[in-house]
């Protein structure tokens, strides 16, 4: 389990010192990639293959969708090693992308760490401790298993074919100031 905040400073060989609480879970190496919130993602291999790796290969290959987002995944990380300092050297490439360069802070997120420049960090930081409560009914899982589909295979699947028979039930709850019994025609 990957807890807390650290501040640290990468060297001039792009290495980064993890916290000491940390390196354990990276023994066995380091997956390193690029976050879509601007960070760099470091998991253990082995939580990164049964999380991430697992449930981007596990959607259809021939999708374009599913070809994007396999590129942006894994086009986007590389596996490394701690050195024996538990220091992992950081890609030039992806330092960049995440605009680190000096300063850092280091943040366990659970399973994974993040590494952050410092003051995308303190903005980050910020946004999240004024709305956390806030987003806790978008994120929290609901009674039922969400399974995410792609919009155009839904479309597709519900395309009415040429001699079918169709019943839509479709049921809600009519918005507030709705008349009651739909639209007049």
């Amino acid at each position: 389990m990957l807890l807390g905040e650290y501040e640290h400073t990468i060297d001039d060989k792009n290495r980064l010192t993890l916290p000491a609480k940390f390196r354990a879970g990276f023994a066995e190496g380091v997956v390193l990639s690029f976050s879509q919130d601007g960070c760099l993602e470091a998991y253990p291999v082995a939580e990164y293959e049964r999380t991430i790796s697992a449930r981007i290969t596990g959607i259809d290959p021939i999708s374009k969708e599913a070809r994007l987002m396999r590129r942006a995944y894994f086009a986007n990380a590389t596996v490394t090693e701690l050195d024996a300092q538990g220091r992992v050297v950081l890609p030039a490439n992806l330092a960049q992308r995440a605009k680190i360069e000096r300063e850092a802070v280091v943040i366990g997120v659970y399973d994974h760490a993040e590494i952050w420049n410092r003051d995308a960090w303190r903005v980050a930081s910020n946004r999240t401790q004024r709305g956390g409560s806030t987003m806790l009914p978008n994120v929290l899982p609901s009674s039922t298993e969400h399974v995410p589909v792609l919009a155009d295979e839904v479309h597709d699947l519900l395309a009415v074919q040429p001699g079918e028979t169709v019943i839509d039930g479709t049921s809600g709850r009519r918005p507030r100031g709705a008349p009651r019994g739909g639209p007049r025609r």
